[in-house]
Order: C-alpha cells, then sequence, then structure tokens
C-alpha cells in the first residue's frame, strides 16, 4: 500500500489570487480511501483559501473503486451543497461514442 498527501501552501494570499477570477477544480479520483482524509481536507483549504464564490468543483469516479470512494465523494458533495458551491460529481462508468 502507498501513501500519497496533498498540501497546500501558499507564502501570501496575494501570491495566487486574481481578484474577481473564478477556478474549475477537476479531479479523476479512484480507491482514495488511504488519502480520503487528507484530500478532502485540503480541497476544504483551497476553497478556504480561494473563496467559496470563486470556485467549482468537478469529480469524475467511474463506478471502478474498490474502496469507499463513491460514498466519500457524496460526503464532500453534501458539504460542497451545503455551502452553495457548484459542483458536479460523476460516479459511475459513462462511454460516449461519436459516430
Amino acid at each position: 500500500m502507498y501513501e500519497q498527501k496533498y498540501f497546500i501552501y501558499f507564502s501570501k494570499k496575494s501570491d495566487l489570487l486574481i481578484p474577481g477570477e473564478k477556478y474549475y477544480i477537476v479531479s479523476c479520483l479512484k480507491n482514495i480511501s488511504p488519502i480520503s482524509k487528507d484530500y478532502f481536507s485540503e480541497m476544504k483549504k483551497l476553497i478556504s483559501y480561494l473563496g467559496e464564490e470563486n470556485v467549482y468543483f468537478s469529480f469524475m469516479e467511474n463506478g471502478d473503486s474498490n474502496d469507499t470512494t463513491r460514498d466519500e465523494l457524496k460526503i464532500f458533495g453534501d458539504f460542497l451543497s451545503s455551502k452553495k458551491i457548484p459542483h458536479k460529481i460523476v460516479t459511475e462508468y459513462v462511454l460516449e461514442l461519436d459516430h
């Protein structure tokens, strides 16, 4: 098993923020249970840093996780909804073919 941790750090808030800018945050996830506590904690820090009104989240988990990833995404989706933060969470296999 592996362990990964994700941390967000900026020396000053003004280092990255552009006034009025909106941020679209996209994640494709699979079997993140080992790191989910840290991952979602860091996402909440990112929201706080960027501002709830400035972020949009999109998460994709295509149905092949063998752990609680889908359940944890639903919990995080409920958190985003409670904050009225726009988001899209896909937790099923999606295949679109253009002919």
